[in-house]
């Protein structure tokens, strides 16, 4: 059974859409249905197992009201802000080789 963990990326993954993959990855990371969320609202890493929820839906968003509706039943349930080694991971798994260097 494939587990999955879901992330509120409050990273800005902008800086993703500004580098060029230069290598080739294990799996490809997709961009999948949600049923909640809608159309291609998820990112999915199949390396870490990780689902990355669209950005534009926490967009302007508080860390603190975000933080609020991480629980049962709030609005972003099952997910949890993302660390900075979980950003660091998708980018590595998406083939971004210099991670260091993007501005």
């Amino acid at each position: 059974m494939f587990h999955r963990m879901r992330n509120v990326v409050l990273a800005c993954l902008l800086a993703f859409g500004l580098c060029s993959v230069t290598e080739a990855v294990a799996d490809p990371i997709l961009s999948v249905d949600d049923a909640v969320f809608g159309i291609d609202s998820i990112t999915r890493d199949p390396n870490s197992g990780l689902d990355w929820l669209d950005l534009t839906f926490t967009a302007g968003r508080s860390f603190n009201d975000i933080n609020s509706q991480l629980g049962l039943g709030g609005e972003f349930e099952g997910f949890h802000h993302a660390s900075g080694a979980d950003v660091f991971t998708l980018f590595t798994n998406a083939g971004i080789s210099d991670i260091n260097s993007v501005i």
